[in-house]
């Protein structure tokens, strides 16, 4: 309990550890890579920000999910995406009630997108999750920094898998904001 309570404290108290998840309602996991991913976290081109993933989750909300796997997937994305469902305001801090999000996020223009159209087809990075058919626990994906994301780019999760029966899940993902070096 010892190091990932402190490293979570520290990250909370500095204002910078922040949590996006996906409308109550839930979102279809995907069955292919396409351009309309569930879940995309954009750090738009000159936002001076660097987005550092620390973890994702992937929970259950109803139907029948088809077999397979999410992935976490990129693509350069030079322009906000468009359609589907801006999730930005569902970005919130680690310390619950503070500022962090006007402060941090607004100057950034850090933005989260649900089913949106993004700039092509993403590249996959790494699978994240096994989807299964009705699971029984919420699925962590540790990933502690091993994927950032620099401005002018977007990062998404993805569900490669079988249709399932009108399958809903909840997926978020926790990150830090790190202000880039000036140059």
């Amino acid at each position: 309990m010892g190091n990932a309570f402190s490293k979570d404290l520290i990250r909370s108290r500095r204002q910078t550890l922040f949590s996006v998840c996906t409308a109550a309602a839930g979102v279809a996991p995907g069955t292919a890579m396409g351009n309309t991913p569930p879940l995309a976290l954009w750090n738009p081109t000159g936002s001076k920000h660097r987005i550092i993933v620390v973890d994702a989750e992937l929970g259950f909300i109803s139907g029948t999910i088809g077999a397979g796997t999410v992935v976490w997937a990129s693509i350069a994305q030079p322009s906000a995406p468009t359609g589907g469902s801006d999730i930005t305001a569902q970005i919130v801090p680690a310390i619950v009630g503070s500022s962090a999000v006007a402060n941090f996020l607004t100057p950034a223009g850090i933005k989260a997108f649900q089913g949106s159209t993004i700039a092509g087809t993403p590249a996959i990075i790494k699978p994240a999750f096994v989807l299964e058919a009705t699971p029984i626990k919420t699925q962590k994906d540790e990933v502690e920094g091993a994927l950032s994301l620099l401005p002018g780019q977007l990062l998404c999760l993805q569900g490669i898998a079988a249709a399932g029966s009108s399958p809903l899940v909840l997926l978020s993902v926790s990150f830090l904001l790190e202000k880039l070096e000036e140059t």
